[in-house]
């Protein structure tokens, strides 16, 4: 596309969070929504399972985001393990309200239907709890930089998505993360993830290191941590049930890593982030009550 056309296509577009909710879906259950009244963003971790959208179905991996347009009917179900989901509904329209005006020969990426395996699970679904957190408040600027955060995710997940439309070769890093993410439960072999990087062991530590910041094992033991955090969080699966979704047979070993890696023991973790929770839902009821009695009219 032109750089002009593109701008132009670009610079006049505004994005507006409409609602959210998450949850978690279990083993076999079926999350169904049927024509869309806005566009919507789905990110998920957890177990393997379907997305079908409009009736095509796409495997997803243990981690993933999608993007599905105004008007699509999708239908996630999970095959293996509970997925933890977050779903986020905006719309998109030009600065003066119109309809986005579209080059003839190319369809714009907010009217496209698509979803990237293997996301960065970590940071994406961090910045989309934040999003939501903001959102939830329920007050003016918060609001407005939920907005921001938004429009900033819809920006890298585009970007990602492009960049895999224009056929470059994946490199061995990121194949081996994309295999890792989706396999991060099991017992990994060094020399099986060399094997399918296609390269010696010791190449492909050096050059995973070199973009991860983290050598393999690191990076195992990461996304074990990160998801186990969110199922304290979000679940109350007993902690020797985490502890084996994570690939850990004993709870103790599971506990001792999670309290190196995080700096307190699961249990305390899972009473802080609840406690937390609680203080802001306080605050933001406060607020919002705070709010209503300042816009009483005054006695007189």
């Amino acid at each position: 596309m032109p750089l002009q056309e593109q701008t132009s296509l670009w610079s006049d577009t505004t994005i507006k969070m409409l609602d959210e909710y998450s949850g978690t879906l279990q083993t076999g259950s079926v999350l169904r929504e049927t024509e869309l009244t806005s566009n919507v963003l789905l990110l998920a971790y957890g177990g393997e399972g379907e997305l079908a959208m409009n009736g095509e179905v796409c495997h997803i991996g243990a981690s993933f985001a999608g993007h599905v347009v105004k008007g699509t009917s999708l239908t996630l179900t999970a095959r293996s393990d509970d997925i933890y989901y977050i779903v986020i509904m905006y719309k998109a329209s030009s600065m003066e309200g119109a309809s986005l005006v579209l080059p003839s020969y190319r369809k714009h990426p907010l009217r496209t239907s698509f979803v990237q395996n293997s996301v960065t699970q970590a940071e994406w679904i961090e910045n989309a709890e934040k999003i939501v957190a903001k959102w939830r408040r329920g007050e003016g600027m918060e609001r407005f930089h939920a907005n921001a955060l938004l429009q900033g995710m819809i920006y890298e997940l585009i970007m990602d998505y492009e960049r895999d439309q224009g056929g470059e070769a994946s490199d061995m890093v990121d194949v081996v993360a994309s295999y890792i993410a989706s396999h991060y439960r099991q017992n990994l072999e060094l020399k099986e993830l060399a094997a399918l990087a296609g390269c010696s062991l010791r190449q492909l530590q050096r050059r995973f290191k070199q973009e991860k910041q983290l050598g393999l094992t690191e990076y195992v033991i990461q996304l074990r941590m990160e998801s186990a955090s969110r199922m304290l969080r979000h679940t109350d699966a007993p902690i020797g049930e985490i502890a084996d979704r994570m690939g850990y047979r004993d709870m103790y070993y599971f506990s001792r890593a999670f309290k190196k890696y995080y700096g307190i023991p699961p249990l305390r973790y899972r009473l802080d982030a609840a406690s937390k929770t609680d203080i802001d839902y306080a605050h933001s009821c406060s607020g919002t009550a705070q709010l209503l009695h300042m816009s009483r009219p005054k006695a007189r």
